[in-house]
């Protein structure tokens, strides 16, 4: 049985990195069979990387990812795109995902986000966000322990005291 528990796409550098190794890749943007069949071999796959994807690519790949990786843990999302796209909801039938880090997330993405009830750590790069979604995230999300926001300048510091346990303005990385 196949123990890789950690992989990471990595589209604008055009290989694929995995626990330490590396795949060449001849096309643009990973092969859908070869991602499938990957993720069917690696039940046991604990960390995801989508680096510098566009977000319509990512999240092409989340029914399979949901399908196939069921435990998986952490997900990281460095995105392209500003575009709202709900499917980040599909990401909240990830019982095991405890650590979501999304980068760039766009206006409208909340609802989304909130779907991912199981994660206690939640890691946003935005400028979108306003005190409302934040405090939509804290009541829906109610496992959330870490809510770390960079960039959100829409976010009053009135917020990040009143809710300092849970909410951090420095990025941290996992």
């Amino acid at each position: 049985m196949n123990k890789l528990e950690k992989f990471e796409l990595l589209d604008s550098e055009e290989f694929i990195e995995y626990d330490g190794g590396i795949y060449e890749e001849k096309n643009e943007y990973p092969d859908e069979r070869l991602f499938v069949k990957f993720l069917k071999a690696s039940p046991n796959l604990k960390s995801l990387k989508f680096k510098d994807f566009y977000i319509s690519y990512a999240t092409h790949y989340f029914p399979y990812i949901v399908k196939f990786c069921p435990e998986l843990e952490t997900l990281e999302l460095s995105l392209r795109s500003q575009h709202r796209d709900p499917s980040l909801g599909q990401l909240g039938q990830l019982k095991n995902l405890r650590t979501l880090i999304v980068g760039s997330v766009a206006d409208g993405w909340v609802e989304s986000l909130a779907e991912c009830r199981s994660v206690r750590t939640l890691s946003l790069q935005c400028s979108a966000l306003t005190d409302r979604d934040v405090l939509g995230l804290l009541h829906k999300m109610r496992r959330l322990k870490k809510l770390n926001l960079w960039g959100c300048r829409n976010v009053s510091s009135a917020l990040v005291e009143q809710y300092s346990s849970v909410i951090s303005t420095k990025w941290e990385k996992f």
